[in-house]
């Protein structure tokens, strides 16, 4: 009745009631985290003193994520200093599946933002040839590489179907190893569709 990926919402949810549909599987909703950079960055509602300016790109962006249906972390503004922002971007990263930031990949001396993601992770490209904007910098931080992290779901007895019912992969493991630390590599097996139905 519905393609997978659409929304659910207040039109969406009574045409599942009405087939006798209780529950659904869901994918969560994606984490955000947004931040601003800049001393001359003021919170809006605050008094502005010379020289300041209010911090609206980041109250634009937490609107249009709200309305995407995203789950926003908002992490405030951050000082023009390097140690501020690489402490920004790795709040970030250890909160969120994506970021997004405000200010700083322009081309004055206080612009840190393309030099920190270079040093955390890597810059994918720089510019963007559209009006109107400013500059824009896209890249990949290095929380996990990029790659899947995978945690077991408890205990995993042949009859203990809880654990079976929250995951979505096998964790497979060489005959010979032992047990596995936090941080090691393992191979994993994704559930088919039949496991996953």
């Amino acid at each position: 009745m519905l393609p997978a990926g659409v929304m659910l919402g207040a039109t969406q949810l009574p045409l599942l009631a009405s087939l006798g549909v209780a529950k659904v599987q869901v994918i969560r909703k994606l984490k955000v985290a947004i931040f601003s950079t800049g001393d001359e960055l003021q919170p809006i509602g605050q008094p502005l003193q010379p020289g300041q300016i209010y911090d609206t790109n980041r109250f634009a962006v937490h609107l249009i994520l709200s309305q995407l249906g995203c789950e926003v972390i908002d992490l405030g503004i951050f000082r023009d200093t390097p140690n501020a922002l690489r402490a920004a971007f790795q709040q970030a990263d250890s909160q969120a599946d994506v970021m997004i930031s405000s200010g700083g990949v322009s081309v004055g001396e206080a612009n840190y933002t393309q030099q920190i993601l270079d040093e955390l992770g890597q810059v994918n490209f720089g510019k963007l040839a559209i009006k109107p904007g400013k500059p824009f910098v896209f890249g990949k931080s290095s929380n996990a590489q990029g790659e899947q992290e995978v945690s077991t779901t408890g205990h995993q007895g042949s009859h203990v179907f809880s654990s079976y019912s929250q995951g979505n992969c096998f964790i497979v493991l060489e005959r010979e190893r032992g047990s596995v630390a936090v941080g090691e590599r393992v191979k994993i097996e994704p559930f088919n569709a039949l496991l996953r139905s």
